[in-house]
């Protein structure tokens, strides 16, 4: 084996680069605008290349209304296909299926499909590990529904006030699950939505006991 002892580099040398490398900055911003992109630092491509990545995280249905330098962003704001939380109510558009796919709800507009699209294309929300997280999700909400019918069905059957006490207690640990400080809430609102109609039952009717 060979064995390399590494040799400090020289003080004098590393002023040397120091001194290149800020030259070469300070010339560089000393140019003129207009011949910058031929230097060493090509603005444009840097300007073009920023450009082009807003261009695909800010989509727009219609290019032409893109804001620029002073203009206003309402007619932007029109055409805008990223969902905004607070203005747009995701979960009235955006859907799931059992496996914990976002998908786009049936019966609403092709701008808002095209929204819900783009918009689990650019955020990400598709990643495996996302995909999967949000289908456990599913199936622990669809098991906590079924602990509350099958506790609910064993206070009909036995009249046992110890059924309903159960019943009680899973409705509760359901309600943990919509808690805000949780993950996937968008996915919790939807299965519990798909059950809502009998859940009311139950509820009302223990609540009449």
């Amino acid at each position: 084996m060979i064995k390399i002892n590494k040799v400090k580099e020289p003080d004098f040398f590393k002023s040397s680069k120091a001194k290149t490398i800020t030259n070469t900055i300070s010339s560089h911003f000393a140019e003129p605008l207009s011949r910058r992109s031929q230097s060493k630092f090509p603005i444009g491509d840097i300007e073009e290349k920023f450009i082009s990545g807003k261009l695909d995280y800010f989509p727009l249905s219609n290019d032409d209304k893109r804001a620029t330098y002073g203009n206003d962003l309402d007619d932007e704001e029109k055409v805008r296909l990223l969902i905004n939380p607070c203005i747009d109510k995701p979960e009235s558009i955006i859907g799931y299926n059992d496996d914990g796919e976002i998908l786009p709800k049936p019966d609403i507009t092709d701008k808002e499909e095209k929204m819900v699209q783009k918009s689990v294309k650019i955020f990400g929300l598709q990643r495996s590990e996302l995909h999967k997280s949000r289908r456990e999700k599913w199936k622990d909400i669809q098991v906590q529904i079924e602990r509350i019918k099958r506790a609910y069905k064993n206070y009909i059957k036995h009249s046992d006030p110890d059924f309903l006490t159960d019943c009680q207690r899973e409705f509760e640990a359901l309600k943990n699950y919509k808690s805000k400080d949780k993950e996937h809430l968008g996915v919790v609102r939807f299965v519990i939505r798909q059950e809502l109609s009998e859940l009311r039952k139950i509820l009302i009717a223990i609540q009449e006991v």
